[in-house]
């Protein structure tokens, strides 16, 4: 043991021994003279939970809700959709189509549309005659829409305004482009999520 490890009263009591000429016995070493160090306490660690690609709630409550929503979207999509639909069905009324007659079988017709549209999607698509006959099937929807609504909102006043002239036009335009391309895609990846929801 060094002297550096002693404290003041064992030098003393050694320097006096030494002295005296009387052997001194070993002391025990205080604990003031030692700091203990130890490594500091280890936190356990969690294994990290296994992260998997799904976007569906773990509870019960949180899983019916999203279900719930994604069937609300989805109706919410196909109102839009039957909305530019009514429209297109107005325009060819008014060309002189007797489709009321057909009840229900009217509403074939846009749904071939919306097929086609579907089905002829440029990406899955991607020649450039499907790019042109998709382009020409949407022009047509987007252009009978647009037309039935001009034909139903022109004179009419809505919060003081009357609509008319190119205002309207140009929003009929913008309107109806929404209505051709937006519920198809809305419905498609809609139904997606509520399959994996299940």
């Amino acid at each position: 043991m060094s002297n550096n490890h002693l404290t003041e009263q064992e030098k003393a009591a050694l320097l006096a021994g030494l002295l005296s000429g009387q052997p001194i016995a070993p002391t025990a070493p205080t604990t003031s003279n030692y700091v203990e160090t130890s490594p500091p306490p280890q936190t356990p660690t969690k294994p990290k939970a296994k992260t998997t690609h799904t976007s569906v709630p773990a509870g019960l409550y949180d899983k019916a809700m999203r279900i719930i929503g994604l069937c609300g979207a989805i109706a919410l999509m196909v109102g839009l959709w039957a909305i530019g639909a009514y429209f297109t069905l107005q325009f060819l009324e008014g060309l002189g189509l007797k489709l009321a007659g057909a009840g229900a079988a009217a509403w074939l017709i846009p749904a071939t549309v919306t097929a086609m549209e579907i089905g002829l999607w440029p990406a899955k698509m991607p020649t450039p005659t499907a790019r042109l006959a998709w382009f020409l099937v949407l022009a047509a929807d987007a252009g009978t829409t647009a037309a039935g609504i001009v034909a139903y909102a022109q004179g009419k006043v809505v919060v003081g305004i009357t609509l008319a002239g190119p205002s309207l036009v140009i929003a009929a335009i913008v309107l109806a482009i929404g209505l051709a391309v937006s519920p198809e895609r809305g419905v498609r990846s809609l139904w997606a999520e509520l399959k994996r929801s299940f």
